[in-house]
């Protein structure tokens, strides 16, 4: 599998759900850095409130030279989003297919660096994946007065 892996041009998501900390902490971080080897992108549900749990899953990246989506739940997720981008609107399905492993450059910007409100590029960016249309930029560069 490894061999087979390291050759193919794309990603392969590895969705892991878990209630709290690995087992064996050691075993469980070489495994991981076996997979920086690998063209693999992590997603780790988190189905708890511990804290110590939060703390070592949202700084495994930190850790490793893999992509690592560390999703809270449905609902935190929604207002970490809203926080930022209160014109998003954090539905259930967008959860879902970060769930599963759905991934690109707009998703990852809009999700998981949601510091500081989106661009208006990145709004050209994500409305044509939101909505599944070609181009709906020119209400918004109407109404806004800019260009892109």
């Amino acid at each position: 599998m490894f061999g087979y892996l390291s050759v193919q041009p794309h990603q392969v998501a590895i969705v892991i759900a878990t209630d709290g900390l690995p087992n064996e902490h050691v075993s469980f971080l070489n495994a991981m850095r076996m997979m920086q080897k690998l063209p693999v992108y992590i997603v780790v549900r988190l189905c708890t409130d511990d804290d110590a749990a939060m703390h070592f899953w949202k700084t495994l990246d930190l850790d490793l030279n893999v992509p690592v989506e560390i999703l809270d739940d449905f609902e935190s997720e929604a207002h970490q989003v809203y926080s930022m981008n209160p014109w998003i609107t954090y539905s259930l399905p967008l959860q879902r297919i970060r769930e599963w492993g759905y991934r690109s450059e707009v998703s990852d910007k809009k999700y998981s660096s949601c510091t500081c409100p989106l661009s208006l590029r990145y709004v050209s960016y994500f409305c044509p994946l939101q909505f599944n249309a070609l181009n709906c930029m020119g209400p918004i560069i109407c109404v806004l007065g800019n260009t892109i």
